[in-house]
């Protein structure tokens, strides 16, 4: 598995002609080895603590997901396993939500079962709290790792190739992407800051998680208490903490950019747009981003150059 191949960077002519675009660009995450962008940071993490651990000592990681950190990271240590020597084998601990999705659950199933010795799938009614107790129980010196993308400075430098793909495309004035935590969007800025690429940074969340978007997009947070607990279609976007908020803010704001937050019917409409423009089926998530955008186009949004949304995953 070479997880350093660059994935598709796709243009979208009629999609760019009906919204009165310079350019669209989809950067087709979803096509990653590991399934999404977070095949970008997961390895990197991994690789790091692989190499600053004692020799001979066992290797343990643990992780919450909604899905797709979780399927990066089983996919990756699973292939790892199968050129490592028996007592050489590397755990991993996957914690995720009793309402998963099923697609993402399957996946997760099928990696643990093919490396059932090493790979272990648990079920909890708060995954997070249970990876922070389960990093109680261990720390690096003993070879238990955290693999946090939130909280571990190691998973934004894991996210700097993929500004590096995005920077080739020319004329850029925009890039939107659905974040959660907002690590994937915080890599990004900062790497676009080292290339000298001034493209705005536009994040996008939901109407049921939206700690770092409500910050900009004000024609939702006018409205915030009566839309607070609506559910999306949108599953992947959990992280209601937001530890990364603080920085990403400034990072956005710095690139001129911004925050929305799309109603379900403007979901509906990228994902239903997506699904016939990409002659495939295309799920809430998939879609996030480029609901984002048509969101941005009908606040009135302008640009001069082209602009891209990052098709993250599953």
């Amino acid at each position: 598995m070479d997880i350093n191949n660059v994935t598709p960077t796709e243009e979208m002519p009629n999609l760019a002609s009906k919204y009165a675009l310079k350019g669209l660009f989809f950067k087709r995450e979803d096509k990653h080895p590991l399934g999404s962008h977070k095949g970008r940071s997961l390895p990197h993490m991994i690789d790091s603590a692989i190499i600053s651990t004692p020799e001979g000592q066992k290797i343990s990681f643990a992780i919450s997901s909604s899905g797709n950190a979780g399927i990066a990271s089983a996919k990756y240590i699973s292939e790892l396993n199968k050129t490592r020597d028996l007592d050489q084998k590397i755990n991993l601990e996957i914690f995720v939500g009793k309402n998963i999705e099923s697609e993402k659950k399957n996946i997760l199933m099928n990696t643990e079962k093919s490396d059932q010795e090493n790979i272990k799938v648990t079920e909890s009614v708060r995954p997070l709290q249970s990876l922070l107790e389960k990093e109680k129980m261990g720390d690096e010196k003993a070879g238990v790792y955290s693999l946090r993308q939130s909280t571990n400075p190691l998973a934004l430098v894991g996210y700097s190739n993929l500004a590096k793909e995005i920077s080739k495309v020319p004329n850029l004035s925009a890039v939107f992407i659905a974040v959660s935590s907002g690590t994937s969007a915080l890599g990004i800025a900062n790497e676009f800051n080292n290339l000298g690429n001034k493209a705005e940074i536009h994040i996008v969340q939901t109407v049921s998680c939206h700690p770092i978007a409500k910050e900009f997009d004000k024609d939702f947070s006018q409205n915030i208490s009566e839309k607070t607990f609506e559910k999306s279609e949108a599953k992947a976007i959990v992280d209601k903490v937001a530890f990364r908020k603080d920085d990403l803010i400034k990072a956005v704001k710095r690139s001129g950019g911004s925050g929305w937050i799309p109603n379900e019917k403007q979901i509906k409409e990228a994902r239903e747009l997506l699904s016939k423009e990409l002659d495939t089926e295309v799920n809430a998530n998939m879609a996030l981003s480029f609901a984002g955008l048509l969101k941005a186009i009908s606040s009135g949004k302008e640009w001069t150059g082209n602009i891209l949304c990052i098709i993250s995953g599953r």
